[in-house]
């Protein structure tokens, strides 16, 4: 079965587009910051959930590409040893 493609509002493309687009992953700029929390408190729950997981979804994958090779390695082995260790 062949999942739909959503559509989203235009708010929440503005949003996202501010966040990720506009720079925000180096310097946040507090006007945007303000403006997008106005924005988002105009917004329906479903609609500021939709924003949550995009956002989420874009930095996580700013964030891989942003690590070396070593630290996600780092990272997994942590990760793995969390996970597989013995329990307390």
């Amino acid at each position: 079965m062949q999942q739909e493609t959503p559509t989203f509002h235009p708010k929440f493309l503005a949003i996202v587009k501010l966040l990720y687009f506009g720079g925000m992953a180096k310097k946040k700029n507090a006007a945007a910051v303000a403006l997008a929390k106005r924005r988002m408190t105009a917004m329906s729950p479903e609609e500021r959930a939709a924003v949550a997981r995009s956002g989420g979804l874009a930095g996580g994958k700013a964030r891989a590409d942003a690590l070396t090779p070593e630290r996600r390695k780092a990272i997994a082995k942590k990760a793995a040893a969390t996970r597989w260790g013995k329990k307390k």
